[in-house]
């Protein structure tokens, strides 16, 4: 039995590794800002999408660093 994820998911989840690459990578505060929004936007679109509390969403991604 095949599973496949939902397009949505696939792309909270590109969102959120850009993001975590992008904040291991930089040092510019301009860019920081940019990837924490990245973040925020993908942590918002997994909790509005499975239901999840959005603060647990956001806690959990911020606990990842790296690609």
């Amino acid at each position: 039995m095949e599973t496949t994820t939902p397009q949505w998911l696939g792309w909270a989840q590109m969102i959120q590794a850009l993001s975590q690459s992008g904040l291991q990578n930089t040092q510019n505060p301009f860019d920081v800002d940019r990837y924490r929004e990245l973040s925020r936007i993908a942590s918002e679109m997994m909790a509005a999408l499975t239901l999840a509390d959005p603060e647990q969403v956001k806690i959990a991604f911020d606990s990842q660093t790296g690609y």
